[in-house]
């Protein structure tokens, strides 16, 4: 100062004190101005997903696409193309687990892109971190990517991107930003102890894993994520159920290679042991190539008809081999703290109900009018539409009814099945035939499968017949009191729904091979649109269904993450499926 205006302040103490205060407030508005930057904002809820996240203070979805969000200010065009710093949350639901390591790679190979992983946290599971690289058109474009899975199949992601290569400021935010995100399911954020409560059973939790609730209220079991080195490592697939009706293990788990891996019973590998309290323990061994199935190795410790556990290991686990031991372990140490279900209740509500049903006669449900009725909605990576028609024989002798029924689900590859059937006016005397169909996109069938069933009025037995010329005979099947014909459950589920409680246990046909099998049906009450809900749980697939039906039987609401289907009118269905048509 003296030299610029040669003259000397009178208090020079007083001056530096001065310049040091506004020095200390520039630094403080730039820390505050720092850190407003990385501040997230409110939670809010993303449309058509389960999830709820704090996106940066002051940034807005964007207008076509909700999950992607972007600052008010600081968007830069490069040569007419947006170039922005964004923040894109993700969700996806899968049939089961998938490997998160995985799913990274397909994403680098789909967006030609090179990223080093890192483990990380997300919604509460263990997944990984990427710093991706791939080529814009103006140079490299950085990215800041996270994805984690749950161990029933939620895959959560976030992808940050910023104006500039990445530095420690944006480090920061990521960080905040996934520490915010929460997928709204209540069924996640129960504890350990309450998941083993609501399964009925005890056991010491290890340190490494992470448990998680099934999909449907009312469904007793869970799921857990094996973790080494804050990995993911494995998943497995921890179920109740139980054996009635003279089902025995080797009889469940032949029952679900049939129906999950698709091969017969006799082909699949089963290895049997006890535990010393008794308990059998029994691991159904995928017999080819497990890769293409969901849970190549399955366990059924069972005590007795009401005390079983079904144990499966996920086949997208990145170490099968742990999660076999993960298996075996917890089968040996598992223990049961209570029944379920109440069998001989439920075994002797499903045979009044079957009773019901045959001395009241369908007419007093169906009536004589036809019904057609759609639902359709999603599937994973696709779409299905199912039509049911239904419809009353005038010119029989005897009161009769035939239906016919068609579910076409669009994705790579196309699947159909089709139901056609006739019944007597008790439900006591039937034909249904059940085919399943895999083609091209273009319709063209690739592969069938075919089985026809009959039940006469006299013996209580089924008699199934396989579509092909194999030379394999009819076989048949014994029934019990409590046995529902196809066509019919439907309306035993129907007046399930329409109970305000209640557990029926009813035996059901197989449709894929020749036998039966049990079904648990359990009165839900209403849903938040006023549709009666029934839970179905099969025992050798108890994750359930969660099915609305009217008080006829007609379909209006299926829910079997991540399957949901909904009522539809005519007109959306021809304009969804043109295969629809073969029912006119």
């Amino acid at each position: 100062m003296e030299v610029l205006t040669g003259s000397r302040p009178a208090r020079p103490r007083m001056l530096l004190l001065l310049c040091g205060g506004v020095l200390v407030a520039m630094l403080a508005l730039a820390a505050a101005q720092v850190q407003q930057a990385r501040a997230i904002g409110p939670r809010i809820l993303i449309p058509g997903v389960p999830l709820s996240v704090q996106p940066p203070r002051g940034w807005r979805p964007d207008v076509d696409d909700p999950r992607v969000f972007r600052p008010t200010v600081g968007h830069r065009i490069r040569g007419g193309e947006g170039f922005f710093r964004q923040v894109v949350y993700s969700y996806e639901r899968r049939p089961a687990f998938v490997s998160p390591r995985e799913l990274m790679r397909e994403i680098d190979l789909r967006t030609r892109a090179e990223s080093a992983l890192r483990p990380a946290r997300l919604a509460g599971f263990e997944g990984f971190e990427a710093v991706r690289v791939r080529a814009g058109p103006y140079g490299h474009i950085q990215t800041l990517h996270r994805l984690a899975v749950s161990p029933r199949g939620d895959v959560v992601s976030i992808e940050y991107q910023p104006l500039a290569d990445l530095d420690g400021g944006d480090l920061a935010l990521m960080e905040k930003l996934a520490a915010a995100i929460r997928i709204d399911d209540a069924t996640l954020s129960r504890g350990a102890s309450q998941l083993l409560d609501e399964c009925g059973v005890e056991l010491e939790v290890p340190n490494d894993w992470r448990l998680c609730g099934p999909d449907l209220a009312g469904v007793p079991g869970f799921y857990v994520l094996g973790v080494q080195d804050n990995r993911p490592d494995f998943a497995l697939l921890v179920m109740r159920t139980w054996l009635a009706s003279g089902r025995t293990p080797l009889g469940l788990l032949g029952q679900f290679a049939e129906s999950d891996w698709r091969v017969e019973r006799d082909r699949a590998q089963f290895l049997q042991s006890r535990r010393p309290d008794g308990a059998s323990v029994v691991l159904a061994l995928h017999p080819d190539d497990p890769r293409g199935a969901l849970y190549p190795l399955v366990r059924l410790v069972s005590l007795s008809a009401d005390k079983a556990l079904l144990i499966a290991v996920s086949g997208a686990s990145p170490d099968v081999g742990r999660g076999n031991e993960a298996a075996e372990w917890l089968a040996q140490h598992v223990r049961f703290a209570r029944r379920f279900p109440e069998l001989e209740a439920a075994q002797a509500a499903g045979t009044r109900l079957a009773q019901e049903i045959a001395t009241t006669g369908l007419e007093h449900w169906w009536g004589r009018a036809p019904s057609d009725r759609f639902v359709a909605g999603p599937v994973f990576r696709g779409h299905a539409v199912h039509r049911e028609r239904r419809g009353f024989i005038e010119d029989a002798p005897e009161p009769q009814y035939v239906g016919h029924a068609l579910t076409d689900v669009s994705r790579a590859q196309r699947e159909i099945t089709e139901e056609t059937w006739e019944i007597s006016g008790d439900g006591l005397e039937y034909t249904y035939t059940f085919a399943q169909l895999a083609s091209r996109r273009d319709g063209r069938i690739r592969d069938r499968t075919e089985l026809s069933q009959r039940r006469a009025r006299g013996p209580g037995v089924v008699t199934f017949t396989r579509r092909g010329g194999d030379g394999r005979r009819p076989e048949v099947a014994q029934i019990g009191d409590a046995f529902v014909a196809p066509p019919v459950e439907a309306l035993a589920e129907a007046i399930a729904a329409h109970a305000d409680s209640g557990d029926w246990l009813i035996e059901a046909a197989n449709s894929l091979s020749p036998g039966t099998h049990t079904r648990l049906l359990r009165a839900r009450g209403a849903d938040a649109d006023g549709r009666r809900c029934v839970l179905v749980l099969s025992d050798y697939w108890p994750a359930g269904a969660l099915i609305s039906r009217d008080s006829r039987g007609s379909l209006l609401r299926y829910e079997q993450p991540p399957v949901l289907l909904s009522e539809i009118d005519e007109h959306q269905a021809r304009q969804m499926s043109s295969l629809i048509e073969r029912l006119d």
